[in-house]
C-alpha cells in the first residue's frame, strides 16, 4: 500500500489537481467530476480568481457563508478618478483582517471613473471537503447566487497518509 501524499519519484501517484474557468456552476460541477473520475475523496485547497468590482463586492459577500476553512486574499485594485485622485492597492493577507477593509475599499473603488480590480481567495480545508458533500455544495450554490460573472478555480486534493485512505 502507497500514500497518496508520498513522493512521485517513489512510485506514488501524484495528488489531484484540477483548475476550471468559466460560469460558476459550471466550474464546480466540472471540478466535482473529475474527483469523481479520479476517485479523489477530498480538496483540501481551492482557489478562487474573479476580476471586476461587481465580482470583487460578491465573492466578499460569499466568504462568510462558505464553510469552515482558512481563507487568504491577495487582492490588486486600481481607480482611476477624476482630478480627485485614484486609488492603487494591493492585499495580501488573511480573511479576517481583508474585510476590515473590504467595505472602505469597496466604497473607494466606487467612486472612481474607472476600476480595475482582481482578487485571489485561497481557501484551506484541513479536514477537506468531498466533492459530493454538502459544503462543497455551499461553496457553489453561495458562488451562483451571488450572480457572479466567469471565475477560475483551482482545487487540490487532500494529502491522505492514513493507512484507512492508502492506494493499493
Amino acid at each position: 500500500m502507497r500514500c497518496r501524499c508520498g513522493d512521485p519519484k517513489d512510485g506514488a501517484p501524484k495528488l489531484l489537481v484540477v483548475t476550471e474557468s468559466g460560469a460558476p456552476g459550471r466550474v464546480f460541477q466540472r471540478i466535482a467530476d473529475r474527483f469523481g473520475d479520479a476517485r479523489c475523496e477530498r480538496i483540501g485547497k481551492a482557489t478562487i480568481t474573479c476580476e471586476g468590482l461587481p465580482d470583487m463586492r460578491a465573492l466578499g459577500l460569499a466568504v462568510p457563508q462558505f464553510p469552515k476553512g482558512e481563507y487568504r486574499v491577495d487582492q490588486q485594485l486600481f481607480g482611476e478618478g477624476s482630478a480627485d485622485g485614484s486609488l492603487r492597492v494591493r492585499y495580501e493577507g488573511i480573511w479576517d483582517r481583508y474585510k476590515r477593509l473590504r467595505s472602505t475599499l469597496e466604497a473607494q473603488a466606487g467612486e472612481a471613473t474607472k476600476v480595475d480590480a482582481r482578487i485571489v481567495l485561497a481557501a484551506s480545508f484541513p479536514e477537506g471537503i468531498a466533492p459530493a458533500s454538502g459544503a462543497f455544495q455551499t461553496l457553489r450554490d453561495v458562488i451562483v447566487q451571488l450572480d457572479m460573472g466567469r471565475i477560475e478555480v483551482r482545487a487540490e486534493e487532500l494529502p491522505s497518509c492514513d493507512p484507512e485512505s492508502a492506494v493499493r
